[in-house]
């Protein structure tokens, strides 16, 4: 209490230089509230870029000339659905059908519809999920399942006057070619197929006439003991941010490569197209500004360090008497600093909080900002005090009381 009351005497009897002190600490924490101001905006617009720009990637052969008609391993195909870097997962296998059941000669008289086996609509380009008319209670969920249920393409609905909940019977074939390159098509299934919904196509656009889901697709495959490939796979990054990651998972996980223009064409989906540019051209130039204003904070600090040792060492050469009489009365040299700590303290922590309110006022920051602001500049400015009041023992008391204060 006894060093409160001296160092409000204090502050009163040196007005002018409280005033001065009050105003320099004002001033710095505007500016250092700017500065880290400035800082967490880049950090915000970095997070922002992250979720307005999305990376869409996609498996492609090696020469980079094909995404689609590939032959995708099971084992790529396995990893995409299940790594934790990418989400939205478009993948389809192309299956040919019919209607009915028809004994196996002459197959390409009766399979004379185009289907596809998909996980997602985005699997069919340039289809979304406005374009589909589905049954009541009925949702898109439905392609992730592995039940008969299909979707129809409007036209080819309307030709065969068949509606939507209705049940049809389908048999399903998958064509490939051989090692021999001989072209090849293996029954899947015949069943009845429950007709989920329509999709709207638009003119020019191509949509398989029959979409079934994907996993039902994938799990006939097996119990033909077929080897399963996928035609087409592209998907989003999860979190831009481990754009980086993602890439080391796809090339030492699942051994994938860049593309090679120079490569010889082919049918086999080992190659990776990530369209990261737009994403890393933004993102690095905020990066960047964070690198920099972060390699800056450090010396900044130092500054205010600086100023508050020599704000504090200039008003304490001005007040060498009063030091001088406090000691030749007796009182030691611990309570002498901790008087003027205290009065400088009481000091900086008001223009704190002016210097606080009035960067609130002038950039509206959140209080989490605010409150970091303050802490930094009050913890610099009272080390740069603290170092200058460890000069006050250097003081010759006999010099200053033969002067005048």
């Amino acid at each position: 209490m006894f060093y409160m009351r001296t160092a409000l005497i204090n502050i009163k009897r040196y007005k002018s230089k409280s005033i001065l002190n009050l105003l320099i600490c004002i001033v710095l924490v505007v500016l250092l509230n700017l500065f880290i101001g400035s800082l967490e905006s880049n950090r915000k617009q970095l997070a922002n870029v992250s979720e307005a720009i999305s990376i869409h990637s996609q498996i492609s052969n090696l020469n980079g000339t094909q995404q689609t008609g590939l032959v995708i391993r099971e084992p790529i195909v396995d990893a995409i659905l299940q790594s934790k870097y990418i989400t939205n997962p478009a993948i389809s296998v192309v299956l040919t059908a019919g209607q009915g059941e028809f004994p196996k000669e002459n197959l390409r008289a009766h399979m004379t519809i185009d289907a596809a086996g998909i996980n997602n609509i985005e699997a069919i380009s340039g289809i979304s999920e406005q374009d589909v008319t589905l049954a009541s209670g009925t949702s898109m969920n439905f392609l992730q399942s592995n039940t008969p249920t299909c979707l129809v393409e409007e036209g080819f609905l309307s030709e065969n006057n068949w509606k939507i909940g209705q049940t049809i019977t389908l048999s399903i074939y998958y064509d490939y070619m051989d090692q021999d390159y001989r072209y090849m098509m293996q029954q899947l299934a015949t069943e009845e197929f429950y007709i989920a919904g329509s999709i709207m196509s638009m003119d020019g656009d191509y949509i398989p006439q029959v979409i079934v889901p994907f996993q039902w697709a994938r799990e006939a495959f097996r119990e033909n003991d077929i080897p399963f490939v996928a035609n087409a796979a592209s998907f989003n990054i999860k979190h831009p941010q481990q754009i980086n990651e993602f890439k080391k998972e796809m090339k030492e996980e699942l051994h994938l490569l860049e593309i090679n223009p120079a490569s010889d064409s082919s049918y086999a989906g080992n190659a990776l197209v990530v369209n990261d540019e737009t994403f890393i051209l933004s993102a690095s130039k905020i990066q960047n500004n964070i690198g920099i204003l972060t390699g800056f904070l450090p010396f900044i600090l130092l500054i205010i360090v600086f100023i508050g040792y020599i704000t504090s060492f200039l008003l304490i050469q001005n007040r060498r008497g009063q030091y001088a009489t406090m000691r030749s009365l007796g009182v030691s040299g611990r309570m002498c600093f901790v008087t003027f700590f205290m009065e400088s303290m009481m000091i900086e922590v008001v223009g704190g909080t002016i210097g606080v309110f009035v960067s609130f006022l002038l950039t509206e920051q959140n209080r989490g900002i605010l409150i970091i602001t303050f802490a930094f500049f009050l913890l610099c400015y009272i080390f740069g005090t603290a170092g200058a009041l460890g000069q006050l023992d250097r003081i010759s008391v006999m010099k200053s009381l033969s002067q005048k204060d």
